[in-house]
């Protein structure tokens, strides 16, 4: 209900139905959502504390969501992640970490089902997703010391 999910429709069940065709392959698929679940997809139900999310997400074999917070954690853990979400054109840094190969933006779920199946290689995808992380991060500046140098400057 936050303001920045405005205009937001979700994944519809004839989508969803789909992605757990797709996913199934590759691994026990997981679903997680702000809204209650259709009764015929109860079974796919992620039932754990919100803090052990990480956990589960550093031993997944691949994310795919309309969550881009969700992607991004995926992503930095090295897992394959692909945002599904109409908003990736106004989002700079999910653009920026695409194009590091952190994750992967699709503006439709349509253009997602198209995709996938090319962008997505399991096995070969952890290891190099892996590495594209590690790089990003490897990167980045440590924050913690941006912060402490300024304060010691001052």
């Amino acid at each position: 209900d936050a303001v920045h999910d405005w205009n937001i429709r979700g994944v519809t069940k004839a989508q969803l139905t789909e992605l757990i065709r797709i996913l199934k392959p590759v691994g026990q698929v997981f679903i997680t959502s702000q809204l209650p679940l259709q009764k015929e997809f109860s079974d796919y139900e992620l039932k754990i504390p919100i803090d052990k999310i990480h956990s589960v997400l550093d031993g997944a074999q691949i994310f795919v969501g309309e969550s881009p917070t969700m992607a991004v954690e995926s992503g930095i853990l090295g897992v394959p992640s692909f945002l599904v979400s109409n908003r990736v054109a106004i989002l700079g840094n999910m653009i920026s970490l695409e194009e590091w190969g952190v994750l992967k933006n699709y503006s439709t779920w349509e253009d997602f089902f198209q995709n996938i199946q090319e962008d997505y290689k399991p096995g070969l995808s952890k290891e190099q997703w892996f590495n594209n992380s590690n790089k990003f991060v490897a990167a980045m500046d440590n924050i913690n010391k941006v912060i402490l140098d300024a304060i010691v400057e001052q």
